[in-house]
């Protein structure tokens, strides 16, 4: 359940209201299967401070090896230069590995 959060400076055209091309492109660069990965892409009205055309952060649960959480965020990253035109410069992406039980899905606490 890789789930991104990402927020595009004001700056950034957004091709598309559909963001499928972008998570198929994530799921191609990570080696994972799109169906249980979770996108979600939101224009910033406005930024200050340090400049990044994309700011994410990538939820993982805590069971997944330091080469896979690599491999995802990697992909991430170089998807959403892809899919947006942006340099790698511009783009970061803030990773946080969740435990058990810290994830509520219908109602339920998950458990790995």
């Amino acid at each position: 359940m890789p789930i991104a959060h990402c927020v595009l400076s004001p700056d950034v055209a957004n091709p598309s209201n559909d963001s499928t091309q972008l998570i198929e492109k994530w799921a191609r660069y990570s080696g994972f299967d799109s169906s249980e990965m979770t996108i979600t892409v939101v224009q910033a009205a406005d930024q200050a401070g340090k400049s990044y055309d994309a700011t994410c952060t990538l939820t993982i649960p805590n069971l997944w090896s330091p080469k896979s959480v690599s491999v995802l965020q990697l992909g991430l990253a170089t998807a959403l230069t892809e899919y947006f035109g942006i340099v790698p410069d511009k783009v970061i992406v803030m990773t946080s590995l969740i435990e058990s039980c810290h994830v509520v899905e219908g109602g339920k606490e998950i458990n790995w």
